[in-house]
């Protein structure tokens, strides 16, 4: 029982003790690491969250990795 109300509770978290704070729309999304997980996220980002996404790695492969699997999937 004390894992669900946890799993309650943190439904409800927003980071902070502030009831002023709101959270901000997301508009886009930047992927840092352009591996196969990099790929996945931003597949589903894209997909289900319909937001734009950036994929940024230390070489060229990488990106072409993530794209390559983003246009495999969707």
């Amino acid at each position: 029982m004390s894992v669900f109300f946890a799993q309650q509770a943190l439904k409800k978290e927003n980071g902070t003790d502030d009831p002023n704070v709101t959270p901000r729309s997301v508009r886009k999304v930047a992927m840092l690491g352009g591996g196969f997980m990099g790929g996945g996220i931003a597949a589903v980002t894209a997909a289900k969250a319909k937001l734009p996404v950036r994929i940024k790695d230390i070489n060229d492969e990488g990106v072409r990795g993530a794209l390559g699997y983003v246009r495999r999937v969707l």
